[in-house]
């Protein structure tokens, strides 16, 4: 059992949050113009608005669920820009994908694996980019990069960990378990898990029984809905599949977990 004082600090040593240090969940809040009061009718804000009024405590994890191009990446690397230390799994090829280019242009640093992250104070912003230099033949290999970052990651404490492709994570790559560990300690070590998806089905409970705050795009398929107001919607699952289908293009439907707060707003792409 670790002593208060070293329970006060990530593993890597960083002061953690208070209410992380007791074991609390996240306070009920009221941010900025009303912000996403559970209700009838669902607050809109624009995205400077949200952005400012969103609250996102170190060891809370995120769940992002829309279908491509509808600009879960973009958030994902706006809530990344707000975290010192910040890493991104990246699956796709070497070279395909573009978001990998964007994140080095921000500072970040591109990595095959995590072995020379040993202090992430010197390295404090990374893209863990494996590649399938030969296909399918490396996805043991993917796999095995990815799972020794997570090790490293929860025994470091104090890292956001982006996951822009969870389902290809958990079902070609079999890192449920991994994940799974990261879901359940992440609080205490202060790691808070951005899983992104692009669909609700097929992916671990954990990834909304877990999550603090869960982003929802545009669905108007039966089951999905059916599957979307069930796990996030246990405080107004009617409103929220009331909304789902309402939504724009690149428009977010937000759901706090702990509190049953909601608000609509739009992605600035």
């Amino acid at each position: 059992m670790r002593s208060p004082s070293s329970a006060a600090r990530s593993r890597s040593g960083r002061e953690l949050p208070a209410r992380v240090r007791a074991g609390l969940p996240p306070p009920s809040r009221r941010h900025g113009p009303r912000l996403m009061e559970a209700a009838t009718t669902v607050p809109r804000l624009s995205w400077p608005d949200f952005l400012d009024a969103f609250h996102w405590e170190q060891g809370e994890h995120v769940t992002l669920i829309a279908r491509t191009k509808g600009g879960k990446t973009t958030l994902a690397r706006e809530l990344l820009a707000t975290q010192p230390y910040a890493a991104f799994f990246a699956t796709k090829p070497k070279g395909q994908d573009p978001v990998v280019e964007e994140l080095r242009r921000e500072g970040f640093v591109t990595v095959r694996d995590w072995t020379p992250i040993s202090d992430p104070e010197l390295t404090p912003r990374v893209v863990l980019e494996p590649g399938l230099p030969n296909g399918e033949d490396s996805l043991s290999q993917q796999s095995a990069a990815f799972r020794n970052a997570i090790r490293g990651i929860h025994r470091q404490g104090g890292w956001t960990v982006c996951v822009d492709e969870g389902l290809y994570m958990v079902q070609e790559l079999g890192l449920s378990r991994p994940l799974e560990l990261l879901w359940y300690q992440g609080r205490s070590g202060g790691v808070s898990l951005i899983f992104s998806t692009q669909r609700p089905r097929n992916v671990p409970l954990l990834a909304y029984d877990q999550a603090t705050h869960i982003f929802l795009w545009k669905n108007a398929d039966r089951q999905h809905l059916d599957r979307l107001s069930e796990i996030a919607g246990a405080f107004d699952a009617e409103t929220i599949r009331r909304e789902l289908p309402q939504l724009g293009p690149h428009e977010i439907l937000y759901v706090n977990t702990w509190t049953g707060q909601l608000a609509r707003t739009r992605v600035e792409l």
